[in-house]
């Protein structure tokens, strides 16, 4: 027979995101609070970009991570000097960049 005892486990949980180009943080409801960072429901993009061998601009085999908000996003895409490609997330049939064939 088992025997089964309870016990209490201390967690770190993320309680919100902010932005590092504006320094806004967006908080979020108790109900919401997760373990992984990839779980956070961010408006906006998070990074981590792993720089190889020969970087010519950034530390070889540096792991680079950031959040930026959507409003910063936007101003991001407005410095772009070839524009920024759009698909409707919603009624997605095929990309137009895949080869297999789906």
């Amino acid at each position: 027979m088992l025997t089964k005892t309870k016990v209490s486990k201390e967690v770190e949980i993320i309680s919100g995101v902010t932005c590092n180009k504006c320094g806004e943080k967006q908080s979020h409801d108790e109900a919401l609070f997760v373990e992984r960072a990839e779980d956070v429901p961010f408006t906006g993009l998070s990074v981590h970009y792993h720089a190889g061998y020969y970087s010519k601009e950034l530390v070889d085999m540096t792991i680079y991570s950031f959040s930026i908000c959507e409003k910063c996003l936007v101003e991001l895409f407005g410095t772009f000097k070839i524009k920024l490609e759009e698909q409707d997330g919603f009624n997605l049939t095929r990309s137009k960049f895949d080869t297999n064939g789906w």
